[in-house]
C-alpha cells in the first residue's frame, strides 16, 4: 500500500465511522432521555476526533507531493488504518442488519401508545419470528412488546408468559446500562397483569424489581401507588403516587392513575378535602379515568354532599360502561363498577359485577 492508499482508505475509515454514528443517532428518538444526552455527548466528542483524523488525512493528501505518496507506507501506519477501516465495516455491517429490528420495533411501539394492540402483537410477533438472531436488548424488547400488546387485549396469562421470557436477561455487560430501563418496564407491565389477576403481593415485589433497576420508572410508581392502597398502606401508596406524579410529567395514562390512586389514598387517611381537589385534577387529564369518579363520590359523600355524591357516582358508571364497551375483559373497569354500584345502594347489581370479577381471575 502506497502513502495514497493509506489516506484514502483513513479518511474513508473517519468517514464511515461517522456515518455509523449519525444513523445510531437517528434511531435514539424513543429512548430514555438521559440514555440519548450521555449518548449525544459521547458522540459530540467521537465526532471531533473523527474531524481531526479526517482532516489530518486530507491535509496530508494536499500536501504531500506525489512522488513520496507514491512511496511505500510504513507497515504499522498501513496496519492500523486497515484495522480501523475493518472496525468500521463490521459496525455498519451490524448496523445495516439491525436497521429493520429497530423501524419494527418503533413501529411496533407507536402501535401501543395508539392502543392497536392487535396491529402491535402482529409486529412483535413477525420480529419474534426471526428469534435466533434477537440478542439482549432486541430479545428484550421484543418479548415486551408482545406482552404489553397482550396486556392491553386482557389477556393477562399470556402477557405473563411474554414478560418472564424477557425478564430471564440479566442487565450485565456488554448491554447492561441499555437493558435497565427495558427491564424495569417490563417488572410494571408484569405487575399490571398481575395486578388484573389480583395477585398483589407478586405485583408488588415487581415493582420493587423495577424500581431497584431504576428509580426514574414512573410506570412502576404509579401501580406501586395502585397496590399499596388497594393492600390498605394509603400512607405510603400517597409518597408511590406522588413520585409518579413527579417522574412522569407529560405522561397521561400516568399522571391519570397517579392522581386517582392519591385520591383514594387521601380519602382513606381522611382527608377528604384533599382528595376532592386532587380528583378534580385527574378528571379532565383521561378519556377513561373510572377509578376518579369513585374517590370523587366517596369524598362528597363524607363532605356531608350526597347529591353531588350520587352524580359523580352515576357519571362514573357512565364512563365504567363506556370503558367496558370497548374492553369487556377489563378487571379494573369491573371493580370500578362494583364499587360504584355498592356506593349507590344497588347491592345485587354490584354483586353481578363481583360474579364477573371472579371469573375473569
Amino acid at each position: 500500500m502506497n502513502g495514497l492508499q493509506f489516506w484514502l482508505v483513513w479518511t474513508g475509515a473517519c468517514a464511515l465511522h461517522a456515518f455509523i454514528m449519525l444513523l445510531q443517532l437517528a434511531v435514539l428518538e424513543d429512548a430514555p432521555p438521559d440514555r440519548r444526552r450521555r449518548w449525544i455527548s459521547a458522540s459530540v466528542i467521537y465526532a471531533a476526533l473523527l474531524a481531526m483524523a479526517a482532516a489530518a488525512g486530507v491535509i496530508q493528501l494536499v500536501t504531500t507531493p506525489a512522488a513520496l505518496l507514491a512511496q511505500p507506507e510504513h507497515p504499522v501506519g498501513v496496519a492500523l488504518a486497515l484495522v480501523f477501516a475493518l472496525t468500521a465495516g463490521v459496525a455498519l455491517t451490524r448496523q445495516v442488519r439491525a436497521w429493520p429490528m429497530q423501524r419494527q420495533t418503533r413501529t411496533g411501539a407507536a402501535l401501543l401508545r395508539a392502543e392497536r394492540y392487535a396491529d402491535a402483537l402482529g409486529i412483535y410477533d413477525r420480529l419474534l419470528q426471526r428469534r435466533p438472531r434477537l440478542r439482549g436488548v432486541w430479545m428484550a424488547s421484543a418479548w415486551i412488546g408482545r406482552g404489553a400488546a397482550l396486556l392491553g387485549q386482557h389477556r393477562y396469562q399470556e402477557a405473563l408468559a411474554a414478560f418472564e421470557r424477557a425478564l430471564t436477561l440479566k442487565p450485565g455487560p456488554p448491554h447492561g446500562q441499555q437493558l435497565k430501563p427495558i427491564l424495569a418496564r417490563g417488572y410494571a407491565l408484569q405487575a399490571a397483569a398481575l395486578m388484573a389477576l389480583r395477585r398483589d403481593e407478586e405485583a408488588l415485589a415487581a415493582c420493587e424489581q423495577a424500581l431497584t433497576l431504576t428509580a426514574q420508572d414512573a410506570v412502576a410508581w404509579a401501580y406501586k401507588g395502585y397496590i399499596l392502597q388497594r393492600l390498605d398502606h394509603p400512607a405510603e401508596a400517597l409518597v408511590a403516587c406522588e413520585q409518579a406524579l413527579r417522574r412522569g410529567a407529560g405522561q397521561v395514562a400516568v399522571q391519570a392513575t397517579a392522581l386517582a390512586v392519591k385520591a383514594a389514598a387521601l380519602n382513606a387517611l381522611g382527608r377528604y378535602d384533599e382528595a376532592l381537589a386532587t380528583v378534580e385534577q385527574a378528571v379532565p387529564v383521561h378519556p377513561y379515568p373510572v377509578r376518579t369518579w369513585f374517590a370523587m363520590a366517596e369524598a362528597l359523600m363524607h363532605l356531608q354532599r350526597p347529591a353531588e355524591a350520587r352524580v359523580a357516582a352515576d357519571q362514573g358508571l357512565e364512563r365504567v360502561e363506556q370503558l367496558l364497551a370497548v374492553h369487556p375483559n377489563s378487571s379494573q373497569g369491573w371493580e370500578a363498577k362494583a364499587a360504584l354500584l355498592h356506593l349507590l345502594g344497588r347491592e345485587a347489581e354490584a354483586q353481578v359485577a363481583e360474579e364477573q370479577i371472579r371469573a375473569l381471575e
